[in-house]
């Protein structure tokens, strides 16, 4: 296969930055075969064929078996992968796929399930709905039309898999924006009439550490900490 970048002496902080991420992936615990099939499911969804072909050799170097690596596309049929390996496919197809299938969502929760994870997190950049009378000019170009039509698929499935998933795990926090200006494929930013000025991508996910701290660590993580402070000093809770 040629190679892609024929000189990578001549881009050294690309490719560092690569080796240090694929380091700290391999350091988290993660077993290697897992880390393989989860590499090899998102290269064979993105197209890349350098990276399938890479991935299908590590994978077998870390002991998958022949039989994974050729059935790995229709893995939520095979038996041969585990409850772990199961979790962490759904995991990558709904973070690779984004919301071009909305049952992902709903599966991926089943997967986490079966893998007796008892909390979840769920992170989306789809704000709450807009108020009932709510007027704004609708975008017109087909860029925007198609990607309010993915932000219309993606809310509806996560308002049906939180619902199911507030019955089946201990815990369901979501953290989303309150108004998200910018669509799917809105790359280089967008223009929003509520604020009369444009909103870039980067302003987006500064909000989006804002809006978790506000959502999830401070009055859950704080609150956790404030009831455990008080169990240590015996001093009565007023956490419900």
């Amino acid at each position: 296969m040629a190679a892609r970048i024929q000189n990578a002496t001549s881009q050294p902080d690309v490719t560092a930055g690569v080796q240090h991420l694929f380091k700290a992936v391999y350091a988290g615990g993660v077993p290697p075969q897992t880390l393989e099939l989860v590499h090899l499911r998102a290269s064979q969804i993105n197209g890349c064929s350098a990276c399938v072909d890479a991935g299908a050799t590590s994978a077998t170097k870390a002991g998958v078996s022949p039989e994974k690596l050729l059935t790995l596309a229709a893995w939520y049929e095979d038996p041969r992968f585990d409850d772990a390996e199961r979790a962490a496919l759904a995991l990558t197809e709904a973070a690779t796929r984004l919301s071009d299938r909305p049952g992902a969502v709903i599966r991926l929760f089943d997967e986490l399930a079966a893998a007796a994870v008892s909390q979840v997190i769920v992170v989306t950049a789809i704000p709450t709905a807009f108020a009932p009378h709510r007027l704004r000019t609708p975008r017109l170009d087909v860029r925007s039309r198609l990607g309010e039509f993915l932000d219309a698929a993606e809310a509806a499935a996560l308002h049906d898999a939180v619902n199911v998933a507030r019955l089946r795990f201990d815990a369901c926090y979501v953290v989303r924006p309150a108004h998200n200006p910018i669509g799917p494929f809105d790359v280089g930013g967008a223009y929003d009439e509520a604020s009369d000025r444009r909103h870039s991508t980067a302003e987006l996910m500064e909000r989006g550490y804002e809006d978790a701290y506000h959502q999830f660590i401070e009055p859950v993580v704080g609150a956790s900490g404030d009831q455990l402070a008080r169990a240590d000093s015996h001093e009565p809770s007023s956490l419900a």
